[in-house]
């Protein structure tokens, strides 16, 4: 699985998420997330989550929540 992962462009590790040509846009009350020709439409709460990840930051999940007011296990 890891092989099919990897070659699909993507690589999940603790809090990282990368993919070729990702990139986030916003819309009435969503935000829309594109990368490795995939397309998913999330709510506003979770933009910098978003942005933190696409940027290639390294944050733990706790900052990521700090960031977006989520809870530790919704940034998680």
């Amino acid at each position: 699985m890891v092989d099919r992962v990897w070659r699909a462009g993507w690589f999940r590790g603790p809090g990282v998420i990368t993919a070729a040509r990702a990139a986030l846009e916003g819309s009435d009350g969503a935000v829309v997330l594109r990368a490795a020709g995939h397309e998913w439409e999330l709510h506003t709460s979770v933009r910098p989550v978003l942005e933190a990840l696409v940027s290639g930051a390294r944050l733990t999940f706790g900052e990521l929540a700090e960031r977006s007011g989520l809870t530790v296990g919704q940034a998680a």
